[in-house]
């Protein structure tokens, strides 16, 4: 699996087209949407790229392609599954993950679906939003 392999990547310092945000603070949502898909319209080019970005506000997932059984390279890269866990329902357990808790929307994201409920594939390219449990259009 590739998560078994990690590699540096140095990234110049100069601007090559990327978004420079002006004014202080934390930047909005979409001016950080903004500035991550660039960034992921980059990397993309250097070879798989499925990463998973939280800025303690977000959550950004980012789908590209993965080995997969067959041994060849193509999307889906990542998997996305939304439910609502219901009051005192059912233990969500699967793939080294247990949830049971009050009612609640959950949004997972695995390379692999991780349970045998109905995993919804993304498209290479795709970047999801994710905030209190919810994807963010």
């Amino acid at each position: 699996m590739e998560s078994e392999h990690i590699a540096s990547v140095h990234v110049p310092q100069q601007n090559h087209g990327r978004r420079r945000v002006s004014g202080s603070g934390v930047p909005n949502l979409s001016q950080r949407l903004a500035i991550i898909t660039d960034f992921a319209d980059e990397i993309r080019q250097l070879g798989l790229s499925n990463f998973i970005y939280c800025d303690d506000d977000a959550i950004f997932a980012h789908a590209d392609r993965r080995r997969q059984p067959d041994g060849e390279f193509r999307a889906p890269g990542l998997w996305v599954h939304q439910q609502t866990c219901p009051r005192n329902g059912p233990r969500l357990d699967g793939g080294g993950i247990s949830i049971s808790s009050p009612q609640q929307e959950i949004v997972m994201v695995a390379s692999v679906p991780m349970t045998g409920d109905r995993w919804q594939p993304l498209e290479a390219g795709t970047l999801l939003v994710l905030k209190e449990g919810n994807v963010v259009d």
